[in-house]
């Protein structure tokens, strides 16, 4: 009896130790679920942290090059931008170079043209008018030394630093005009177009209609104008010419074109050359009419616009036009012959 009652008195001692182990346990338990969710949401969050950063890295990498290559795109493009303006500038100076190359040709052709047909005009001239051509002649150069001179002394003046001007004189070089031909009158510094080319092709035309005339006649003279303030009086010839055949020479006798000239309507015609040369001018609006490519000006000057001729074929030179300069004595009207000369461009 006594045994049992001391085996019961060491049981609750022996089940309190236990709840403390289990409480232990449970604690152990608890504290493992704690931190690894906490670690769980250091991880996942620093996670996020690293994604973040990556992603924001890329982005700035990315702009970067997007930058580099705008920079690069940039500089390819002022590159070929400077390569453009250069091939240009080449181009410009070749164009410069043959225009001064054509100037001075044209320059001395005009001289040399000029100087042949005065000659060529003045041998049609008795001896007094011979003189007075010669008289009118040498006032015009003294004149023209005088500007020169003038000029020289203004410009030397006004000359920061003594300038030596060294002169080149080209080789005479000219070519004959068979293409399309514009025809001008300079006379007291007025300009005046003259339509040779309309009244030529209506000659041709009315002179097929006159040709009956010579049956009666060895000679006719007829008109046919006024157009522009011009018209054309030509002269139709009957002559005998030879011709071969079949069976030989034989004489025959033929109509032929013996001579023209252009009689104006009005002694004050065309436009001032200021005028002329001004914007919006019937000179300037008939030149946006022709192609300088294949369109000879021919300007037919009398003594007193020799001067105005310059002026007048720089303004053309200028405009891509070829000039040629048919220079004419005092009272001679503009004319020609089957027989005459072809204009010759400068």
């Amino acid at each position: 009896m006594r045994r049992r009652t001391a085996e019961n008195d060491s049981a609750p001692g022996h089940d309190s130790f236990l709840d403390i182990v289990a409480n232990i346990v449970g604690i152990l338990i608890i504290l493992v679920m704690v931190v690894g969710a906490q670690a769980k949401g250091s991880w996942v969050a620093r996670s996020h942290d690293e994604s973040q950063a990556q992603a924001a890295q890329a982005a700035a990498e990315d702009q970067a090059e997007r930058e580099a290559l705008a920079a690069q795109q940039q500089h390819v493009a002022a590159l070929q931008g400077d390569v453009e303006r250069l091939a240009a500038q080449a181009v410009d100076a070749q164009q410069v170079g043959r225009a001064r190359f054509v100037e001075r040709n044209q320059l001395q052709a005009l001289a040399v043209e000029l100087e042949s047909q005065i000659e060529a005009e003045r041998a049609r001239l008795d001896s007094a008018q011979q003189t007075g051509f010669d008289l009118r002649r040498e006032v015009y150069e003294a004149e023209k030394q005088l500007e020169d001179l003038t000029n020289a002394k203004l410009a030397t003046e006004n000359a920061a630093a003594p300038v030596t001007v060294l002169k080149h004189l080209p080789t005479p070089m000219a070519k004959t005009v068979f293409g399309n031909e514009e025809h001008f009158r300079l006379l007291g510094g007025r300009l005046t177009h003259v339509p040779l080319n309309e009244l030529v092709q209506g000659m041709k035309q009315q002179a097929e209609i006159k040709l009956y005339k010579l049956k009666d006649a060895d000679r006719i003279t007829e008109v046919v104008g006024p157009v522009e303030g011009f018209s054309i009086k030509y002269t139709l010839e009957r002559r005998k010419a030879a011709m071969n055949t079949s069976q030989g020479s034989v004489v025959r006798e033929v109509a032929d074109l013996e001579s023209f000239e252009m009689v104006p309507s009005d002694a004050v015609l065309g436009e001032p050359l200021d005028v002329a040369l001004a914007q919006g001018s019937e000179f300037q609006k008939r030149l946006l009419r022709l192609d300088p490519n294949n369109t000879t000006i021919t300007v037919w000057t009398y003594p007193d616009s020799f001067a105005d001729f310059r002026r007048l074929k720089d303004v053309l030179f200028a405009s891509g036009f070829l000039t040629a300069g048919r220079p004419l004595p005092d009272g001679h009207p503009i004319g020609g012959s089957p027989h005459g000369s072809h204009s010759a461009v400068q």
